[in-house]
């Protein structure tokens, strides 16, 4: 990871998801940190995971991905809640990232294998975004116009 997506990062590690939820299709929204003042409902960090397959694990054994039915993703994402962020690792160009948690949890990404340029999943978080990209790389943007209605 670039130094500065690290640093964009760094903060939210040791904090606990909250409001872990299946949006619309696959698409998953995690919070962390105090409620954002300004977006009711999100975290001072809102994750969404957006273009991308996933998947969940627990100790290396799968919960839930991003094509399991409905129930089965809501039951998996539950399970995130409560539990601390203790790293996320990315592995350029394969475009692979995981969200490690404690307790053996893991969500892992990797992309749909079209578009290089894809959005597989933005950290929002005041007024910039982080987004991962299908390549790997990074992209950090103010946010002003680009979270509405996603989740």
């Amino acid at each position: 990871m670039d130094r500065a997506a690290f640093a964009f990062i760094e903060p939210m590690i040791g904090l606990p998801v909250w409001g872990a939820n299946q949006g619309f299709g696959s698409f998953l929204t995690l919070e962390f940190g105090a409620p954002s003042p300004v977006r009711e409902g999100y975290g001072e960090w809102h994750v969404w995971i957006y273009c991308c397959n996933w998947q969940i694990l627990r100790e290396g054994v799968e919960l839930a991905w991003s094509e399991s039915d409905s129930s089965s993703i809501k039951r998996a994402v539950s399970t995130l809640n409560q539990h601390c962020l203790s790293d996320i690792s990315v592995e350029p160009p394969s475009g692979r990232s995981a969200f490690l948690f404690d307790g053996g949890l893991a969500l892992e990404t990797w992309p749909y294998g079209g578009d290089p340029s894809e959005e597989q999943w933005m950290i929002y978080a005041g007024s910039r975004v982080l987004t991962h990209l299908a390549d790997g790389g990074f992209r950090d943007l103010p946010s002003t116009a680009t979270m509405h209605g996603h989740g």
